[in-house]
């Protein structure tokens, strides 16, 4: 009766050793543990198997070991952290569902507006060769005898194979490759090749214009220029739209973040990513501390 007792009990220590489900998770045995669960798979929850794909990366991942010393220490058992996780499980998998998907909307409506602004990078660039405003001379005037005034005296060049019947376009100042400001003019008349024309900005109903232009300094004689409306004869229109003018630069990263360059912070979907940030900020702090760097590399932190 005593070799049975003493046979059964070596029989559960032999159990016990080759049961990885009660061996207290240590750095070093990590390769042997790792692989006893390859076959368990599908007896764990999906954050239990995501808790052994994260230990699994130990050789990547210089903050595993630190992790895993933490568990160590306070004598965590594969059963007791599978058991610790599971509580979290339908939470945790439903937040970081809502997570993923809310960042691929974000990484949608970005690349569709970056599509949007490259498009009218190559509108704005195309514009310009059609139609070139040119300074002749900017200069300070009299008007009407009675008004001050600041001349710029330009012509406007037709590139194009068309009669333009109408043209838009803004003056550039530039001061040490800064845009200082910015002049909007217009011309309604028909241009074939060559139009000369006058625009006048006055101190009375072009105040902001005319100190622009008089602190900027007279005479000058050139100045950028973007071309944002033509209208042809043949009544073909080519227009920029300015509200997709940036210079931001987005592409999708390895790792979506839910971060979008054109986005403003008022947008519903930051609204809802602080929301949903604020959510997985609780489950990150409601679980114990030998939990957080887990759930932190889960949640993409």
């Amino acid at each position: 009766m005593r070799y049975v007792l003493i046979f059964s009990l070596i029989i559960v220590l032999i159990i016990s050793c080759n049961n990885s489900y009660e061996h207290v998770i240590k750095y070093e045995n990590l390769q042997t543990d790792l692989t006893f669960f390859q076959d368990k798979k599908n007896k764990l929850n999906e954050i239990q198997n995501e808790f052994l794909r994260y230990l699994s990366t130990y050789g990547q991942n210089p903050e595993i070991k630190t992790s895993v010393d933490l568990l160590n220490d306070n004598r965590y058992t594969f059963s007791r952290a599978f058991s610790e996780l599971a509580k979290f499980n339908n939470e945790v998998i439903k937040l970081k569902d809502d997570k993923d998907k809310l960042f691929k909307a974000i990484d949608d409506i970005c690349r569709s507006i970056q599509q949007k602004v490259d498009m009218q990078k190559h509108l704005r660039d195309s514009i310009n060769t059609l139609v070139k405003p040119d300074i002749n001379i900017a200069r300070k005037t009299k008007w009407d005898y009675y008004l001050t005034a600041i001349e710029i005296d330009s012509r406007i060049l037709n590139f194009s194979n068309s009669t333009v019947k109408y043209v838009s376009f803004d003056y550039i100042l530039k001061k040490n490759d800064t845009v200082f400001f910015k002049i909007p003019c217009e011309v309604e008349l028909p241009i074939e090749k060559k139009l000369q024309r006058d625009f006048i900005f006055d101190d009375k109903e072009h105040t902001q214009i005319y100190k622009n232009l008089k602190s900027f300094g007279l005479p000058f004689y050139s100045a950028d220029y973007q071309v944002k409306k033509i209208v042809f004869e043949n009544g073909n229109t080519l227009a920029i739209n300015e509200e997709y003018y940036s210079d931001k630069q987005y592409t999708s990263p390895s790792k979506l973040a839910g971060e979008c360059p054109y986005l403003k912070e008022s947008d519903l979907l930051l609204s809802r990513f602080r929301q949903l940030q604020a959510q997985v900020d609780a489950v990150i702090n409601e679980a114990s501390p030998t939990m957080n760097s887990f759930l932190k590399w889960y949640f993409n932190y």
